[in-house]
């Protein structure tokens, strides 16, 4: 160490620094890897740098202070749980309340705050299997009192200790037309995380198991282009 070197940034800004040039570097090691690209566009990145700064790591930290303690149980965010398959399965057996009854201790005890809760399409479902998956996942969650959806950043940010949940979608191959009029349908319902495919290839785009040659289709970008639109709202 150096007491002469010194900064203001906080470790949160430099975590952010440090994983945004891991994720370029990530980046630019595939293309060389994939695409045979001039291996000069990754050291560009890292500078040729060893990393290794040579000072002495020995050096007390007695400079340290805490500026940001958290002193309540930390909080998780599960970013893909796949509630919205088990939700359809047992709603056909007619079963209900099934978040409560399934799903939200398991949740408490693995200390997860928020969720994003999937319907998930692997190809060969219509628009209306996403439509009866939907429908029913987001009826299930106005069932359990102790859990909300998020429409907004409000709702994810209000402090009620309540289980904030995402209506995600992964995968559209039910959408074959009216692709905006489709979106929006499902903006409306709550979704606001989707992915065009999941390892299939549909109208709208190409999974792993499709054709590498095809990837976003013309519809595909018609898709996104409607999600960023409504997405736009959301986010501010």
């Amino acid at each position: 160490c150096d007491d002469h070197i010194s900064s203001n940034a906080s470790f949160l800004d430099l975590f952010w620094q440090a994983t945004y040039l891991a994720c370029e570097v990530i980046m630019k090691a595939y293309d060389c890897i994939a695409y045979d690209a001039d291996e000069n566009i990754l050291l560009d990145v890292l500078k040729n740098e060893s990393y290794d700064t040579g000072l002495s790591e020995q050096q007390e930290m007695k400079y340290f202070d805490i500026i940001y303690e958290h002193e309540e149980t930390m909080e998780f965010f599960d970013l893909h749980a796949d509630i919205g398959y088990d939700v359809i399965q047992k709603r056909r057996k007619e079963e209900t309340h099934i978040i409560e009854k399934y799903h939200l201790k398991k949740f408490r005890e693995g200390e997860i705050s928020f969720v994003c809760m999937a319907c998930n399409f692997e190809g060969t479902e219509s628009w209306w299997d996403m439509q009866e998956m939907v429908l029913a996942l987001k009826e299930e969650i106005a069932l359990c009192d102790e859990v909300d959806l998020v429409l907004t950043k409000d709702d994810l940010l209000e402090n009620n200790s309540h289980i904030k949940a995402l209506l995600t979608v992964e995968g559209m191959c039910g959408i074959k037309d009216h692709v905006a009029e489709k979106i929006t349908w499902l903006y409306q319902q709550g979704v606001r995380i989707a992915s065009l495919c999941w390892n299939d290839e549909n109208e709208l785009a190409t999974g792993v198991k499709g054709n590498p040659l095809h990837g976003l289709k013309t519809k595909g970008k018609e898709a996104i282009e409607t999600m960023m639109k409504l997405n736009n709202s959301f986010i501010s």
